[in-house]
């Protein structure tokens, strides 16, 4: 279960059996109330998101290519693949709790024109 800090709507994920096994790996023999990333500042601190953003930028300057990438990237690039993968925006959006589908595409970069050439030879 995650509860989104914006919205402190709690959400349950099942996640992927390869997943599930290594974060148990990580957390064995941790107290249940440590967190897996901790901040250097006080003890069992969590990292904050400016802190996050200086790890993301830092990361830019060693990989040009990445381009500017920021604290939503890795957000947006899961929405990305997984639509990529799935073409099921229904689910995206509840995932992202967005009010509405085209709300989604939007915020994972797909265009009405990335939408005409998926569907262009789509036959049943």
């Amino acid at each position: 279960y995650l509860t989104e800090k914006k919205t402190r709507k709690q959400k349950e994920y099942e996640m992927h059996p390869t997943v599930r096994r290594e974060l148990l790996a990580l957390v064995k023999n941790r107290p249940d109330d440590e967190y897996l990333i901790k901040s250097r500042e006080g003890v069992n601190k969590p990292l904050g998101r400016s802190m996050t953003y200086k790890i993301m930028r830092a990361i830019t300057k060693d990989y040009k290519e990445l381009g500017g990438i920021g604290n939503h990237t890795l957000r947006k690039s899961y929405g990305y693949h997984f639509y990529q993968e799935t073409k099921d925006i229904a689910t995206l959006q509840k995932i992202f709790n967005h009010s509405d589908p085209n709300i989604t595409l939007r915020y994972i970069g797909i265009t009405q024109d990335s939408i005409n050439l998926a569907t262009k030879h789509f036959r049943l």
